[in-house]
């Protein structure tokens, strides 16, 4: 298991949107819901990855946490960076 935290120069909005589109549509994982709306927690192969947001100002705070895709997180962090 792998957690970073990243600062985002992009907002919590951007963030999202990114998140979706490189997990989803670009590594076709499955959203899970979630019941905290600034959590994002996608499935996938045989992992997983969990994406909590929180505001930091004008940008976004990054918390990425996976199971067995830390080469996909550590390259989602270094997008948002």
């Amino acid at each position: 298991m792998l957690s970073m935290d990243v600062t985002s120069t992009h907002s919590m909005a951007h963030v999202r949107r990114e998140a979706r589109r490189f997990f989803v549509e670009e590594r076709g994982f499955h959203q899970e819901d979630t019941s905290d709306a600034s959590d994002m927690f996608f499935t996938g192969g045989d992992g997983f990855v969990r994406v909590e947001l929180s505001s930091d100002g004008g940008s976004a705070r990054v918390v990425l946490h996976s199971r067995d895709l830390d080469y996909a997180i550590q390259e989602f962090a270094r997008l948002i960076s």
